[in-house]
Formats: C-alpha cells, sequence, structure tokens
C-alpha cells in the first residue's frame, strides 16, 4: 500500500506470491484484500485466507493494534489450521515493532528454523522489548 493507506495490490497480483510470509496489522490486511477492518477475529482470518489464495505462502496477522487483555498473533499456511502466538497486552508502546516483528522472524529463518519457530520467537522477543520499555 502507499504511504495513504491506497491499495497497490488487486487479487490476482503477482506480489503477493513472491514473499515468503507477510507481516500483517488488521488494517493492513484489510486493504490488501479491499474490504473493510475485519470486526473481530474470524474475520481478520477469513481475510488472511483470501490473501493465501492470492498466492501468498503464509499471513501473520499481528494481534498488537487489536483491543483485549491479551495480544494474539496468528499464522495462516495453506491447508493448515491456523496457530496462534499469545502474550499478555502490556501497557507499553513502541513504534518499530512490527518491523521489529518481521526482522526477528526473518532472522530466524535464516538460521533454519520453521516458520512457526521462527514466528514464536520472533512475538516472545518482541514482547520482552516491549516489557523492558515498560519498565522504564
Amino acid at each position: 500500500m502507499d504511504l495513504e493507506g491506497r491499495r497497490l495490490f488487486n487479487k490476482n497480483n503477482q506480489l503477493v506470491g513472491r514473499s515468503p510470509s507477510h507481516t500483517l496489522r488488521i488494517i493492513e490486511l484489510a486493504l490488501l484484500v479491499g474490504a473493510e477492518r475485519a470486526a473481530d477475529e474470524g474475520g481478520a482470518v477469513r481475510q488472511g485466507e483470501e490473501l493465501l489464495g492470492a498466492g501468498a505462502r503464509a499471513v501473520l496477522i499481528k494481534g498488537g493494534h487489536a483491543s483485549g487483555p491479551r495480544s494474539t498473533d496468528i499464522l495462516l499456511r495453506s491447508n493448515q489450521e491456523p496457530i496462534r502466538f499469545d502474550t499478555p497486552r502490556l501497557a507499553a508502546s513502541m513504534r518499530g515493532t512490527g518491523c521489529m516483528l518481521a526482522s526477528a522472524i526473518a532472522a530466524h529463518l535464516a538460521k533454519a528454523y520453521p516458520l512457526e519457530d521462527s514466528a514464536r520467537k520472533g512475538k516472545l522477543f518482541v514482547f520482552e522489548r516491549l516489557e523492558k520499555h515498560a519498565a522504564l
């Protein structure tokens, strides 16, 4: 998407399938599929599955911008059950956590960890940084 949030991908876009995984906030997910922001987890999963159908190999839906006492990220892959990575929601706020998460996942993938393990380790890495930030 561009800086104004306009959708740059259509449902047949070839770029979607070029990345091994997509790490998306709920609003980014909605923009990519050309829909309104999902109202609940089920809606977000349906939108993620639509991206899988368009060629993405994996989608990680980030739960940091959702509400509630837990922050749950959901990993979607074709023909597999969704996997949830859950941590307590912290009161701390910090810019760049999405990029931090994507980078941590990429670093673990580069070390030959499977995607599921990489996503779990990445989520924990970001959670621990947020905990330290909250303690300041």
